[in-house]
Formats: C-alpha cells, structure tokens, sequence
C-alpha cells in the first residue's frame, strides 16, 4: 500500500525525536548502571575514556574529564583486603598524561601506582576495608580522552541553567504541536471559482471526511439530516416527545446508511428518541457502531480517493503519538528521580508529553491522498466556494427548497451560517419530513438549531460508542 510523503514524515520526526531523547536518556542513565571491578581481571580503557573488564563497563568518563572505576569488596571479606589492578590503555603517552589519585570513604586505604610501560598502568591497593566506598581516578590532560556524544550532552545539560528547563518544554511543545497542526491542516478550502452542486457521487458525511480528516458527532448530524431530506426517515416531535418514522425502504442507500436506520429502528418502523438512547447506552462500545464507521472509511477508500485508508493513517498516527506520550512521562519520571540534578530532563518530558497530546489530537485529522484525489479535491472546493459565497442566493433559491437539499453538505463543510446567510431575505418553509406542534419554528435558523438539538443526543452517544481502534 502507498504512502505520501506527509505521513511518511508524521511518522519520522516523533520517532527520530523519541529516538534522539531516549539515546541521551539511557546514556545518562549509565551513571547508575557501571558494574562492580573484578578484581582478578585486568581493565581496558579505550580513547572515549570507558573502562571494561572484557564487554562490562566498570567505569566511563565523566562531564568534568575524570575517569572513576569504583573498586568492591569480595561479599565473603570480613577483614581488610590487599590487591592489584592493571590497567591497560587504548592510546600511548597515557604515562605522561595520566595521573590515577585514589578516594577512600569510610576506609583507610593506601594506593601504590608504577607504570610498566607508556600504556599501562599498575595500581596496588593496601587495606581495602568491607563495604567502604573505594575507587580510582584516573584525571587526563585534556585532549587525551575524546569525549563520546553522550558525555558531550551530559556538559552541555548540565551548562543549561535550571530555568532554561520551562524553554525546553516550550520549545519541544512547539514543535510537535506546530508538526502536528501542518499535518492535520485541512486540505479542503473555499475555491475563489464556485459550483453549485457537489460532485457526483459525494456525499455528505464524505465531505467531512475531505474537510477534517474525519468523521465527528456534528458530521452524524449532517448524515441524519441527509437521510430525512432524501426521504427515508421523518421527525416527528409532539406532544409525547421526539418520534423518529422509517419512510422508504433501504434501496439506494449504501452500507453505512443501512446500517444506521438498523440502528434506529430496530424493531419496528417508529422509535422514540428516549428508546433509541436507551439501547445505544447498554454497552461501553457497539459493534453496530463500529460498523457504521467501519463502512463509511471503507467504502470511501474503495472511490480511490486515497494513497491508504484514512482510519488506517489515523491508527498508525495516534499510535505513534501514545508511544510519544510513553516516552514524555518516563523522561519526566527519570527527571524526577535518578536524573534530578538535570531538571531539564524533566521539563522535556513534561513538553514531549504534551506535543504527544497534540500529535495524537492530529492523527484523527490527518489524510494521504492519491493523484486522483487532489483532483477531486479541487471540485469539492468550489462546491464549499458556492456554500460561503457572500451573496444572495440566487434564482435556483428563490423557493426555499434548495436551502434544505443542500444543508446537510454545509453542516459536513461546517459552512451552514454561511449557507443561511445567503437566505436571508427568502421565504422558506419547514421540510415535509419534519413536524411539529410549535408554531414558532418557522424561520430556518429555528428550525436548523432544533434538528441540530435533536438528533445531538444520538450522535453524541454513537462518537462514544466507537471503539478508539476502529479509527
């Protein structure tokens, strides 16, 4: 399956970012994990300033230039201890350069150091006491040792100011909310050119989909509306409550469209909107529902449309973004605990976490078009174009009935007070497929707020019922 460069590279930069601090944190993190010297077995310093016995570390260079190899009691020693280490050296003239010093907490010990030659080094140490803290340090001229990446980051946190720790938030924050918002931007904007009617096989809930990547309670509204205005349900609200009435048979309808009038009128060919809530409310997801969702992004896909499926690129991105979100909150532990003294460890984690939030917000609006799809994209622009134009509708609209016909694409393109606003000064008549007692709702701004109020609970309760992983 194709991918666009776009979310090729909404994937690239969260996981070279996680990449990146998750390098600099496990080197930090080091610190904690040098083993205990054998002291039986030689050690090797290479030019980073790391010394191993064999492939352990028991010793690393640290941010000010001094090597320290911690020295351990064997665990069965109940008095002193004497013994010899040898230290050999990657780089020569380390005699000259090279100067060990011995630090002895809670003990009495004594270093006696000889050079067998300009590469190693032999370090006696006398009465090493039980459970006291013992090491060697070996301090080098500087240039002698060439500072590995991770102890060159390790200067450069601990030159940072503590206060500098809020910028490195912000400035994490930034970028990936900035990322974030590029990825997600709507490609769908208002033509200057303008068509008054949508492309042929556009439908409502599509145009949300092309608008804002995907499919939201307000986009369940259009698709409720969409179904009234072409005949298959009426609203009926009396003085008993809200009646939804099934007219039509599903001839006609696609998969997604049958399976949301399945919905509501389970039984029967009427429902009350108490009963339709009710049965929505039994289960914390609905396998209807996700059906529903399921059919409207496949059969979208099927058009092609689409360099992959849109809820295939949402999963992947909002994937990306929990792992994000992951790495954010152990930075900050880590910033917290075994790191404390570079604060701003922590504050990263803070911002990595909260540009994850804002990563997975843009995975739910990201799409990957294909050829054919910018092209239809162009098309489904100047039909938005003729939606928000500023002036009066014209004759096509001088009956009202257009205003209805077409209300459903402008709820999806969030262009319906635009919409209205062209029939401002025509005469329009509440459609057949809507009954009420209240005399009032006459005006269509009335009228659009009290469908929207209506069906608001069942969109509502079917964006909740979704599963998180259907998209």
């Amino acid at each position: 399956m194709p991918f666009s460069t776009r979310t090729l590279a909404a994937q690239a930069l969260p996981l070279v970012t996680v990449a990146v601090l998750a390098f600099a944190v496990s080197g930090l993190y080091l610190n904690s994990r040098i083993s205990p010297v054998d002291l039986a077995l030689p050690i090797s310093v290479d030019s980073q300033g790391n010394a191993r016995q064999g492939n352990t570390l028991v010793g690393r260079l640290t941010p000010a230039g001094e090597l320290s190899i911690p020295l351990v009691t064997p665990n069965n020693a109940d008095q002193p201890v004497n013994t010899q280490v040898e230290i050999d050296f990657d780089q020569s003239q380390a005699e000259e350069q090279v100067t060990p010093t011995f630090i002895s907490i809670q003990g009495t010990s004594t270093l006696y150091s000889s050079w067998l030659d300009e590469r190693r080094l032999t370090l006696q140490i006398v009465d090493i006491v039980p459970d006291s803290y013992t090491a060697v340090s070996l301090q080098a001229d500087p240039g002698f040792f060439t500072p590995g990446l991770l102890v060159r980051f390790e200067r450069w946190l601990g030159g940072l100011n503590p206060n500098d720790g809020p910028i490195a938030a912000g400035l994490i924050l930034l970028v990936l909310s900035g990322y974030s918002v590029w990825i997600s931007r709507s490609p769908l904007k208002t033509g200057r050119q303008s068509t008054p009617t949508p492309p042929a096989d556009l439908r409502p809930i599509q145009l949300a989909i092309l608008h804002h990547g995907g499919v939201g309670p307000a986009d369940l509204i259009a698709l409720l509306f969409d179904l009234a205005e072409r005949g298959y349900l009426q609203i009926i609200q009396g003085p008993h409550g809200i009646l939804f009435l099934r007219t039509a048979t599903v001839e006609g309808l696609t998969d997604y469209e049958r399976g949301l009038l399945a919905l509501l009128f389970a039984t029967n060919q009427t429902s009350h909107l108490e009963d339709i809530l009710a049965s929505l409310d039994k289960d914390l997801f609905s396998a209807a529902v996700n059906q529903i969702y399921l059919e409207i992004y496949d059969g979208f896909q099927t058009q092609g449309y689409f360099a992959e499926n849109p809820r295939f690129t949402h999963l992947r991105i909002k994937t990306l973004a929990i792992g994000v979100q992951f790495a954010g909150l152990l930075y900050a532990a880590l910033g917290a605990t075994l790191l404390s003294s570079f604060s701003v460890i922590l504050w990263a984690g803070v911002g990595l976490y909260l540009g994850g939030v804002a990563l997975y917000w843009a995975g739910g609006h990201t799409l990957s078009f294909s050829a054919l799809g910018k092209s239809y994209l162009g098309e489904c622009s100047k039909f938005l174009g003729y939606l928000a134009d500023s002036q009066h509708i014209g004759q096509e609209g001088t009956q009202g009935i257009l205003l209805f016909q077409l209300m459903p694409f402008a709820l999806a393109g969030r262009r319906s007070h635009q919409w209205l606003e062209r029939f401002r000064h025509t005469s329009c008549s509440v459609p057949q497929w809507y009954s009420t007692q209240d005399e009032a709702i006459v005006e269509p701004l009335l009228f659009l707020r009290r469908i929207e109020n209506t069906v608001k609970s069942i969109s509502k309760d079917m964006a909740s019922l979704k599963d998180p992983n259907v998209e």
